[in-house]
């Protein structure tokens, strides 16, 4: 079911413990954009990546495996369920890449985009990475909030392709009419 456009987002706070591997305690630079990502994983929901990230968080520096360095502000479920990991105003390891596309490093005057971008990843129900019509009616409330909160516009909303090349989200990725459809609804 679709909530009103002006009905209140309900946001459950979940933040990460501050530790190197999912939430580095670093403020933002400022934000100058949102990026639109998908999970990647249609077997597990917004509250199933929520507990990944914090078994993620709980790494030992000196384990074989503690190398995974990722995370997001916000996961919004296939329900609309909206799950925040890291405040706002403080980096997410969610844009990262080995590379960049000076495009999106001019376009948000930056080396490093988690420095300044807010990431929200989306989940799915399966590999075609379509999202339910209630992650996409959150996805665009939540993005529009934090567009007028820090005085930016649609243009400053883009996809983890956008800035690395990578097939995330995958759906808007390969269908761009889905895209814009999504940017129009902000």
């Amino acid at each position: 079911m679709i909530t009103p456009k002006n009905e209140r987002l309900v946001i459950h706070k979940e933040l990460l413990p501050i530790n190197q591997f999912t939430r580095p305690g670093r403020k933002l630079v400022d934000v100058r954009g949102v990026v639109i990502h998908w999970t990647g994983n249609p077997s597990m929901d917004a509250r199933a990546h929520v507990k990944y990230f914090q078994q993620l968080s709980e790494q030992k520096p000196d384990d074989d495996v503690a190398d995974r360095y990722a995370s997001a502000h916000y996961f919004i479920g296939t329900r609309g369920d909206v799950h925040q990991l890291i405040p706002e105003d403080e980096i997410a390891y969610h844009a990262g890449g080995k590379e960049y596309f000076q495009s999106a490093l001019d376009k948000f005057n930056c080396t490093w985009p988690n420095a300044f971008l807010i990431g929200l990843e989306l989940c799915h129900n399966d590999w075609s990475g379509e999202f339910t019509d209630e992650t996409i009616d959150v996805a665009q409330r939540l993005t529009r909030r934090i567009l007028d909160e820090h005085d930016l516009e649609v243009e400053h909303v883009v996809r983890h392709y956008d800035i690395t090349g990578k097939l995330c989200p995958k759906w808007y990725c390969e269908d761009s009419d889905a895209y814009m459809h999504f940017l129009r609804g902000i």
